[in-house]
């Protein structure tokens, strides 16, 4: 029942670290009620060529807008989980910096749209959610630079080998196969030319 699902991710859906968890209830009931839209509206169109009066579907318009603002919120999460997962163990040099750096942004100026808009005394946990989505961001994008300036085209094995100089370790692995998330727990962030 999409008014029961509904009810339980607003109410019940309130632990950031628990997003990915919460995927397959998020996006069933976003496909459920985008599909009973379009049923509507073939249903409306049909009504129209025979002649009958229009059926208004207000309550699945109510939902769906009820919903809009808490799928935004978990869709932007999930998504943000997945990339940043993605974006820390595929080689860096797999790694699009401008269209990761393009989302960041896109993600960051949502959720600031988002904890505004949850400002009400009815929605503070997702408030909540949207404030630690927004930490969770401006976590990450302390890491971008390191994996905008490496995951260039331009970057040389020398480059590669001056890093890890400087930071006096080894190279964890193949220069085409280095993670982010193994430079991480080298230490590069805490490296200062």
């Amino acid at each position: 029942d999409w008014e029961k699902k509904l009810a339980h991710i607003q109410k019940d859906f309130t632990d950031y670290k628990m997003a990915l968890e919460y995927k397959k209830d998020v996006y069933w009931l976003q496909d459920s009620l985008t599909d009973g839209k379009a049923r509507t509206e073939s249903f409306n169109d049909r009504e129209n060529m025979l002649g009958l009066d229009v059926t208004d579907y207000y309550e699945l318009d109510g939902m769906m807008d009820d919903y809009s603002l808490f799928f935004k919120l978990w869709d932007t999460v999930i998504r943000f989980k997945e990339g940043t997962e993605r974006w820390e163990t595929v080689p860096i040099c797999s790694v699009d910096a401008i269209e990761t750096e393009g989302l960041l942004d896109t993600w960051f100026r949502a959720t600031l749209q988002m904890i505004k808009t949850f400002d009400s005394q009815y929605t503070r946990e997702p408030q909540k959610v949207a404030k630690m989505h927004r930490d969770a961001i401006d976590d990450f994008r302390k890491k971008f630079p390191f994996l905008r300036s490496f995951s260039q085209a331009s970057i040389l094995h020398t480059h590669w080998d001056e890093l890890f100089e400087r930071m006096k370790c080894k190279q964890p692995a193949d220069y085409a196969k280095i993670t982010c998330r193994q430079m991480l727990e080298l230490g590069v962030l805490d490296f200062q030319e």
